[in-house]
């Protein structure tokens, strides 16, 4: 193991409680599921993976979706094998879908949009791989982010417990099946046209990062339903609930600037005109959801 990849472990109770904090745990609740990173990372025990400090802010939390597990069975990936970038990118996309669209996520539309790539600068599993927005989109996606650097994000670490799902060891080495674009059925044309009208209409990256951000919604955690649902500082959704949970403009501004790279200009946050979240226009959303699929985790859901 390369030093690049030699994590800085967690060894303290303290320590671990600042990442209880950080995915919103009252001192009631026990720390289930994680523990201090003090093996190997290949010493892990069953069903357990690597948990990255940095995956917190790019919207991973506990219990992950499963979405995003099957998302990362269908590569062959486990957690740990994601840049930080790529765990980001996963996270607006899942907003996007359910805020903006109407629709939940799934694998076969997000492979529509994406291919895993590997890094030729890393020989490591940690951090080697990454999605990329394919080049040959008949229907365009909104513009992404150019990412922060994440200096030392392999560094502050835990073990976390996934439960009963148990993915497979690495990444499938056919790298043809990573680029492999899935056929959409003609259901998904609604949602391709959406998707198309959003981005013309000036939706971006970071427009979605800063809508889940402000409402404290993980969009990669299991949640009990779906964005365009949310109500209220205390909603079910939230992984930080309470009149005072919301983030600080100043706290605001130091997530945006660690996950992005970019100067923070609160204005860059303010949807453009005629883009409305879902959860705030109860009319818009129910004539939205009512011309839309419906979707699971993998595709089309069965009725």
């Amino acid at each position: 193991m390369t030093s690049l990849v030699r994590p800085r472990r967690f060894q303290t109770e303290a320590e671990l409680n600042v990442v209880c904090r950080l995915l919103g745990w009252s001192p009631r609740e026990t720390a289930w599921g994680i523990r201090a990173g003090s093996v190997p990372l290949r010493d892990l025990r069953t069903g357990e993976f690597v948990l990255f400090v940095s995956h917190i802010s790019t919207g991973v939390e506990l219990p992950i979706s499963s979405f995003f597990l099957l998302l990362l069975e269908d590569f062959g990936l486990q957690l740990q094998h994601l840049t930080p970038h790529s765990i980001l990118l996963t996270s607006i996309f899942v907003h996007l879908c359910e805020m903006f669209v109407g629709v939940r996520p799934c694998v076969i539309l997000f492979r529509y949009f994406f291919v895993l790539v590997k890094s030729g600068k890393s020989n490591d599993e940690v951090g080697a791989y990454y999605f990329q927005i394919r080049n040959d989109l008949q229907t365009p996606y909104i513009p992404g982010l150019t990412g922060g650097k994440w200096a030392d994000w392999r560094r502050e670490w835990m073990n976390a417990d996934v439960r009963l799902v148990m993915l497979t060891e690495g990444p499938a080495s056919d790298r043809q099946s990573w680029r492999a674009k899935p056929s959409l059925p003609s259901a998904f044309d609604p949602v391709l046209s959406k998707i198309r009208t959003l981005a013309k209409s000036g939706l971006t990256s970071l427009y979605v990062l800063g809508d889940f951000l402000k409402r404290r919604i993980a969009p990669l955690k299991q949640r009990p339903r779906p964005a365009w649902s949310f109500t209220r500082p205390q909603d079910c959704s939230r992984s930080h609930r309470g009149e005072d949970s919301d983030l600080t403009q100043e706290s605001l501004e130091v997530v945006v600037r660690a996950v992005t790279g970019e100067i923070f200009v609160p204005e860059h946050l303010i949807l453009p005109q005629g883009v409305v979240p879902l959860c705030e226009d109860s009319s818009l959303r129910a004539a939205v959801l009512a011309t839309l699929p419906t979707l699971d985790d993998g595709g089309l859901a069965s009725r």
